[in-house]
């Protein structure tokens, strides 16, 4: 990949926060991550990063995967925290973790062991090498994704928010 690509990174909360979770409600929520992707598409952005460790993240992987078949040029990173990382998904997710990580264009590994794993530095790095954030956000100010969002409001990073509690 090269240098100069402009990067969009993704975090986000766990999927069982989205309201009911109804199918509307989740097909709402889809829509509004292709919406933000497709519009920094439109943009410029041309990598999009996420560490694919929730489903959120799985959500936005994916739906980067989707678009590249509009726009071929589009390029997904995984950020991994470590190699093999223990992700507690369902065995639906597990297969599409498993088909993004072998789809993804870039996979780096972040720490060299999962004693060393620290989810708000895997975010700060996220942010430190993208131009913009995709945050999906339940709206906890306790949360490590408010850390995040603050954090890359403070580096001057434009920020869209998908609110959870709207879904």
């Amino acid at each position: 990949m090269r240098k100069d690509i402009i990067k969009c990174c993704c975090i986000g909360a766990r999927r069982q926060n989205i309201g009911n979770d109804s199918h509307i409600s989740h097909q709402t929520y889809l829509q509004a991550i292709e919406n933000l992707i497709e519009k920094h598409v439109k943009n410029g952005v041309r990598c999009f990063v996420c560490t694919a460790t929730s489903e959120t993240e799985l959500d936005f992987a994916k739906t980067v995967l989707k678009l590249r078949e509009t726009y071929p040029d589009v390029e997904l990173e995984i950020d991994l925290p470590f190699q093999n990382p223990c992700v507690n998904f369902s065995p639906a997710d597990t297969l599409s973790y498993r088909q993004i990580l072998s789809r993804a264009d870039t996979l780096i590994y972040l720490f060299n062991q999962r004693d060393f794993y620290n989810k708000a530095e895997s975010d700060c790095y996220m942010v430190d090498n993208s131009f913009c954030v995709i945050a999906v956000w339940d709206g906890s100010q306790e949360s490590d994704i408010h850390r995040a969002i603050t954090y890359a409001r403070k580096q001057g990073k434009q920020v869209d928010v998908i609110p959870l509690s709207s879904f």
